[in-house]
């Protein structure tokens, strides 16, 4: 399967030593350009399960799996995850040293209003001040 790239693409694709920083807005094909870079280090030698690919959302990480699979079916060992599922393998992987189960659970949002609600001031006939708090800024 070829990716038909332009001319700035195909550079990034090309520099397979060392980082390189693509900035494009959202639709311009970075999925595209890491996939074919993934791919193309892969053709160059570099063994799979020394590759990662990280990005930001569980959608992006699926969508770059599947392209993958479709690039290089009979390709094993790729690793993509978001930057959160790789610091959680971390931390499982280090779970007996941590002092901790492996089978921790990561509190989203919703966990984290639960649990301020159950101790934070519900319990007091009040909202806790903690709750209408910008998220971005506790």
């Amino acid at each position: 399967m070829e990716i038909a790239l332009n001319t700035e693409q195909r550079q990034i694709v090309e520099h397979l030593w060392g980082g390189m920083l693509a900035l494009a807005p959202v639709g311009t094909g970075k999925t595209t350009v890491l996939t074919a870079r993934l791919a193309a280090a892969i053709q160059a030698g570099i063994p799979p399960a020394e590759t990662l690919g990280l990005t930001f959302t569980n959608r992006a990480a699926r969508e770059w799996q599947q392209r993958l699979r479709q690039l290089l079916p009979d390709t094993k060992g790729i690793t993509v995850k978001t930057f959160h599922g790789l610091c959680a393998a971390l931390v499982r992987a280090e779970a007996a040293t941590l002092g901790i189960p492996r089978n921790f659970a990561i509190a989203d949002e919703t966990d984290r209003l639960a649990l301020w609600q159950t101790v934070g001031g519900e319990r007091h006939g009040k909202r806790s001040r903690i709750l209408s708090q910008d998220p971005e800024q506790t």
